[in-house]
């Protein structure tokens, strides 16, 4: 008799928590689906990295107790005596409601707001909860429910299927929307992926030389998809940045566009490329597929020329360098076949060629032409940047009329090496020194560059002595002063008096 009260009040305390949990998880879920531009906590990103660790238990204990309840259904005379699935469906909503709750945590702080697929798993896991919730009470409480077998078979099958869409979901939100549906035979194709439309096969495609295929479409986004799109898409967009469309590149995210056309040194995208791989702000994440250095030079040059969407590559006239990275053809110069031009600068230009290449091939970083139709060259550290030294300046300063953008990001440059180059390179636009030994020593020659529009000085040594200097040069309009030693109260000042200029700390 005491054991029957115990019993009894234990299935009441169950009955109890499963429902205060079931209102719980459509609390927090209604509460996460009202947020917009939530900074989530650190603690709420880390608790939530459990989700898939937990989301496995309640799928277990369901598949037990739709075994458990198919068996009892069985006829008696098979001599089977099997326990009533009760406390399984108990376990299966409490553990299910744990998974829910990480789940809300992962998809406040993953950078799910705002995708309908994210919004759909997270409902779907919501109702499966609640099916099996429901049921455990009833069954909990009510004799009859728990005697009549086929009735909780019936509503674990619901819960089954219910639990099966939200799973799809929530394999398509990390794996990709394609990831199931890839390989699956072509009649079950349109049921797994939503608006799937058979693709026709396209012969003209085929033999189309690279030089005469859309310049976006087919070079610049195939890497986007590589590296970028699995975080920052429809169905999943970090930062609230999304990469699936040039449009959205322009709008960009949480901290602004993230594509700047002619702009390499403002475009967010080449900014957290090339961040040490061991910095939190760098992209793609450590452990993600990162972009190769070909790709960067790709991209650089891309932005250098107005990030064009339209046209064919060949309308563009990349530089045989970018041209060969994008054939996948290494260090290998390949020319594209133009337009007769004035002999004088057809030779000036292919001379001007094979002294870039030669470069190349003797020292660090890249060097490269930006465009067919000028001299104008761009420098970029991204390989081997710690191989980067004063003899490598000495060795671009022969290039030194002609060099526009010049990215210095983690060399072992010295102020003296720095100063040398810019007497010799008056025409930089974008200058970038992030994470460089560099000083005030170099303030007098960074003034000499009277067409400096973007200059980059994160991680350097720089003062507020500096900086006031600096601020007199009038094309500059992009300043990066994170991690140096300027003073906030030098910013708040620039601030105050609304000085015309984007600066970064």
């Amino acid at each position: 008799m005491i054991f029957v009260k115990y019993l009894r009040f234990t299935k009441i305390v169950a009955a109890i928590a499963i429902f205060f949990s079931l209102i719980t998880i459509w609390v927090m879920a209604i509460w996460s689906l009202s947020l917009d531009n939530y900074e989530a906590p650190q603690i709420i990103s880390f608790l939530g990295r459990f989700h898939p660790l937990i989301l496995h238990l309640p799928i277990g204990l369901m598949a037990l107790a739709i075994i458990l309840d198919i068996l009892r259904v069985l006829p008696k005379s098979w001599g089977l005596i099997l326990p009533k699935s009760t406390w399984l469906h108990v376990l299966t909503t409490l553990t299910a409601t744990l998974a829910v709750i990480h789940g809300i945590l992962l998809f406040i702080s993953g950078g799910y707001d705002g995708s309908a697929l994210a919004e759909k798993h997270l409902i779907g896991a919501c109702v499966f909860t609640s099916i099996i919730g429901i049921t455990a009470i009833l069954m909990l409480l009510v004799s009859w429910v728990e005697s009549k077998n086929f009735l909780g078979l019936i509503t674990t099958f619901i819960a089954f299927i219910t639990l099966s869409i939200a799973s799809h979901d929530g394999a398509s939100l990390t794996h990709g929307e394609k990831y199931l549906s890839q390989y699956a035979p072509n009649f079950l194709k349109p049921i797994l992926e939503p608006g799937y439309e058979e693709e026709e096969e396209s012969e003209v495609d085929v033999d189309v030389p690279i030089e005469d295929k859309n310049i976006y479409t087919n070079v610049i986004e195939p890497i986007f998809e590589r590296t970028c799109m699995e975080c920052h898409k429809e169905s999943k967009s970090k930062g609230k940045l999304r990469m699936d469309a040039y449009e959205l590149l322009l709008v960009g995210g949480n901290e602004g566009p993230s594509l700047v056309p002619h702009s390499i040194e403002d475009s967010l995208i080449i900014q957290r490329i090339n961040l040490p791989l061991e910095d939190d702000e760098h992209m793609p994440p450590e452990g993600k597929p990162q972009n190769t250095s070909q790709e960067i030079a790709i991209l650089e040059w891309w932005i250098s020329i107005g990030a064009p969407v339209d046209g064919s590559l060949q309308s563009h006239q990349p530089p045989a360098q970018i041209l060969s990275f994008i054939k996948g053809s290494g260090d290998e110069v390949v020319q594209i076949v133009e337009e007769p031009k004035e002999k004088k600068q057809e030779v000036d230009i292919i001379k001007l060629n094979e002294l870039v290449q030669n470069f190349n091939q003797n020292h660090p970083g890249q060097l490269a032409i930006m465009s067919k139709n000028s001299d104008a060259l761009i420098y970029t550290s991204f390989s081997d940047p710690q191989d980067i030294n004063d003899n490598t300046l000495k060795a671009l300063s022969v290039f030194g009329p002609q060099l526009q953008d010049v990215s210095l990001s983690q060399s072992k440059i010295t102020n003296q090496g720095l100063i040398d180059l810019l007497k010799v390179a008056p025409h930089i636009k974008a200058l970038s020194l992030n994470n460089c030994a560099i000083g005030d020593q170099v303030t007098d020659e960074l003034l000499s560059l009277k067409q400096l529009e973007s200059l980059n000085l994160y991680g350097t040594e720089i003062t507020d002595k500096s900086v006031r200097k600096i601020l007199s040069i009038e094309t500059l309009n992009s300043l990066y002063l994170a991690n140096t030693n300027t003073s906030k109260e030098l910013v708040r000042e620039m601030l105050e008096k609304k000085i015309p200029l984007r600066v970064f700390y």
